[in-house]
């Protein structure tokens, strides 16, 4: 795995420095490895490091092995769901997502107010619930992500998903922004979710 000094070229560095001189050394051969054909997306402080751990190993003769096909320059792939190898900025990123998910809990609960003043009090006691729930599984994940809870984020999506479709089929008049806003929401929460998964 790759540990928590990786950073894009275009990145600016961390808040705090980790220190390589003590993390390095302890890695694996297949770690360095990695460094050294990961080069380009490390700082240049770490990858002066791991090249010297190299050579002290024996992995490498010398800087000028690191040039060598073998250690040539791996490309990230483009991916749908990107892979976030940083650990600082992979909890960011879950935390992130988390708040999302609590502010989705909100508005479900603010649905619910709007059907308990439209006097439907079976839909908005029901909404309340779930509203509940879903704030209590989000602020969850904050202490751990767990699959379990995910998969049960999932199915509410999937039962807002209907109820939504059952208000929408109902209205006489439906415009584009109406099938818009509920198709573009769904989706960040769904894509949160299954990217909440993946980078845990």
């Amino acid at each position: 795995m790759l540990k928590v000094f990786k950073m894009s070229k275009k990145s600016k560095g961390f808040i705090n420095k980790p220190d390589f001189r003590t993390l390095i050394p302890g890695y694996s051969d297949s770690e360095l490895i990695n460094i050294l054909k990961m080069r380009s997306y490390y700082q240049p402080e770490a990858v002066n490091i791991a090249v010297e751990e190299a050579i002290k190993r024996g992995i490498i003769n010398s800087e000028q092995d690191i040039f060598a096909e073998e250690f040539r320059v791996k490309q990230l792939k483009n991916t749908f769901f990107p892979v976030i190898e940083n650990e600082i900025q992979r909890k960011k990123i879950s935390k992130s997502i988390i708040r999302v998910l609590i502010i989705s809990g909100v508005i479900l609960g603010m649905t619910g107010l709007i059907q308990f003043f439209d006097n439907n009090l079976a839909e908005s006691m029901l909404l309340f619930a779930v509203s509940i729930t879903w704030l209590v599984l989000s602020v969850m994940l904050f202490r751990k992500v767990k699959y379990s809870i995910i998969r049960t984020l999932l199915v509410f999506v999937l039962i807002s998903i209907i109820y939504t479709t059952k208000i929408l089929i109902a209205k006489d008049l439906l415009s584009v922004i109406d099938f818009f806003i509920p198709i573009v929401f769904y989706f960040l929460v769904i894509y949160g979710l299954i990217f909440l998964k993946k980078i845990n």
